[in-house]
Parts: structure tokens; sequence; C-alpha cells
């Protein structure tokens, strides 16, 4: 490939990276496709018509965030955003039902302030 720097290992007298490129997208200089945020978060949520919709989340210590539109925010925030509308800015999300991984809008209540919900 020219303009690459590292040798060429693959077939095609390409690198590997530029190689693996051309086997997935038929282009050694393709960039993969732009994924769905929303629809990769809600992949993720186990959704139950009575109780919590649990978010899969690996730490279940703290509430699950996500990147999301190029930030770092709770993944519950984003799915009240979906589901209800948006929030002002300073109003977050106190969770009613105490579970960690819980993201379902109406298990959590909008607070303006940062004290803590009891």
């Amino acid at each position: 490939m020219r303009g690459c720097q590292k040798p060429p290992t693959a077939a095609r007298e390409m690198c590997w990276s530029h190689y693996q490129r051309w086997l997935r997208y038929g282009h050694p200089k393709a960039k993969p496709p732009p994924r769905d945020q929303l629809a990769s978060i809600y992949q993720r949520i186990t959704f139950r018509p009575v109780g919590c919709w649990l978010y899969d989340a690996s730490d279940l210590t703290r509430p699950p965030r996500c990147l999301f539109r190029g930030r770092r925010v709770m993944v519950r925030r984003v799915v009240w955003e979906q589901e209800v509308g948006p929030l002002s800015r300073g109003v977050r999300l106190a969770p009613l039902c105490g579970t960690m991984n819980c993201v379902r809008p109406d298990h959590h209540q909008a607070v303006v302030g940062f004290e803590k919900a009891a």
C-alpha cells in the first residue's frame, strides 16, 4: 500500500491493517460504517413488561454509563430522553426502585439539584 510505513506482511502487498480493511470493506483505506449508537444501547437492555428494564452492565456497584453523541452519559438519561423527552441542564434522574442498572423511565424521578435522593 502506498504511503503506509508498515512492512507488507499479508497478501496483495499490504500491511495487516490495510489487508483486513480490504477484506471487510472492499478497499484498503475504507472506514467502517457508522454505528447507530441508540440501537446498540437498546440492544443491551432486557425489557420486561412488569418490573425493571435491566441494562447489561459488568459493574453493578454504580449506574451504567455509555458513550453517546461524543459524551459519556448515564444510560438511564439516554433512555429517559428517548422515551419521555429531553431533560434540562442541572436536572438529574433519581432512581426509585433501587436497582442500579435499571433504566426504565417510570422507575426514575427527575430532580433539580445534586442532593442525594432518599
